[in-house]
């Protein structure tokens, strides 16, 4: 018999993965007959979770991971987390999913109720690093694996997000680009934000180009509407910090007859789907989350909690855009 996933009781219940994450997990504002149909959905369809597990069943559960992300959504949720969940599953953890988004508590709080649960481990991906968090990480043993971000006392496991977009650059620059428009986002998300910037500021120094820098939400929308106020026709290629920042420019662009990669340059990262679909593709860069999935995996099984900075592979993909 195959594993039940929150994907699973999504399906049976009508209901959203992020609401039924929500309520297994008792952290968000949930009506009380919603509730009672998903946990009951849950058990029916033998959905392995400490929560909907018997006392006596939840006793045993040695092996219980807490995972806590921003949110569900699609792309999170068909990759990263779908790795994650089967290649935990298949070990013989019992995973209890949390979700910032939605829940009554904020963030550091959140992190605290998971790690008072008593979980072997907790697997957390930070949108950006937050002061209050880093101080519910210094006074627990408990070992917690960040990815996409660094905190200190956690196995952190990241890009080199700084080398990625200094090669990125030059690509652009290789490629007769002298005029380049770089769009990131907020500094907070130090990965995302200020390391791949660092990137782009290095190669752009060296080869003392001129450039210019805007700051977006990674919003396809919100960048969609940024890119209406740019004149994009003194620039010869756009760097991006993130493939839903290029796909907003990408659509303001090719509305204005404005094609990618014959009359301006363009890049993301993260590798979407719809970036190898798209006329002209979009080139970007493939993150392996495989390689997340087997570092995580590995000290698990191994007991090796010793926080250190891990690097994962990534690999540039070049498209038609670059």
């Amino acid at each position: 018999m195959s594993k039940v996933t929150l994907k699973d009781i999504a399906k049976e219940t009508g209901f959203s993965v992020s609401k039924v994450s929500r309520a297994i997990s008792g952290t968000g504002a949930i009506k009380e007959e919603d509730q009672k149909i998903i946990l009951q959905t849950a058990q029916r369809l033998g959905y392995k979770t400490s929560v909907v597990s018997s006392k006596s069943d939840s006793e045993n559960l040695l092996d219980r991971i807490a995972v806590l992300i921003p949110k569900f959504n699609a792309y999170l949720t068909s990759d990263f987390i779908q790795r994650l969940n089967d290649r935990l599953l298949k070990n013989g953890y019992v995973v209890d999913y949390y979700t910032v988004e939605g829940s009554t508590r904020p963030e550091a709080e959140l992190l605290q109720f998971i790690i008072n649960k008593g979980y072997k481990a907790i697997i957390y991906k930070p949108r950006r690093v937050r002061k209050d968090v880093q101080a519910v990480i210094n006074t627990t043993s408990t070992p917690i694996f960040s990815y996409g971000q660094v905190y200190g006392n956690c196995i952190n496991i990241n890009y080199d997000n700084s080398r990625m977009m200094y090669e990125m650059t030059n690509i652009a620059i290789g490629a007769g680009a002298k005029k380049i428009l770089y769009v990131g986002t907020f500094k907070d998300d130090i990965e995302v934000g200020s390391k791949r910037f660092d990137g782009f500021m290095r190669a752009v120094e060296e080869a003392k180009l001129t450039y210019h820098y805007l700051e977006c939400e990674c919003n396809i929308n919100k960048a969609y509407e940024m890119a209406r106020d740019i004149e994009f026709k003194q620039y010869d290629a756009v760097v991006t910090a993130m493939d839903k920042l290029s796909l907003g420019i990408f659509r303001y662009l090719m509305e204005s007859k404005i094609i990618p990669g014959k009359d301006i340059l363009l890049s993301g990262v993260e590798n979407y789907d719809v970036t190898n679909i798209i006329t002209p593709s979009m080139t970007t860069v493939e993150l392996s989350k495989a390689s997340v999935v087997d570092i995580i995996i590995e000290r698990l099984t191994n007991n090796d909690f010793r926080p250190q900075n891990l690097s994962v592979p990534y690999k540039i993909i070049r498209r038609e855009s670059m």
